[in-house]
């Protein structure tokens, strides 16, 4: 058996089989370390919102516009044209029917 201040070890043989047992022994000891704890007070803010008003340089022009509006009607014609061609596929091969 050895034992020591943290734990306690024994080891016995039983004919051809060696046992160990080891046990931790609870102890309140402080424990050195190499930095210093140090506390500081600390402020928690919620998220702020601000809103600003940014000026730019110029306006887009009326070619500008309309590429920004009708790219998003073609994303959105892209999209029902990709589903439809996926429904179209899985029909004429009869992996679905309607």
């Amino acid at each position: 058996m050895w034992e020591s201040h943290f734990s306690d070890f024994w080891e016995t043989k039983l004919l051809t089989t060696l046992v160990h047992r080891l046990e931790i022994k609870p102890v309140d000891e402080p424990v050195i370390v190499d930095k210093q704890i140090v506390y500081r007070d600390s402020l928690v803010f919620v998220d702020r919102v601000e809103k600003e008003t940014v000026e730019v340089e110029r306006q887009l022009t009326g070619w500008q516009q309309i590429k920004l509006f009708l790219g998003g009607w073609a994303l959105l014609a892209l999209f029902i044209w990709i589903i439809y061609s996926i429904i179209h596929f899985l029909i004429t091969k009869k992996i679905i029917s309607l």
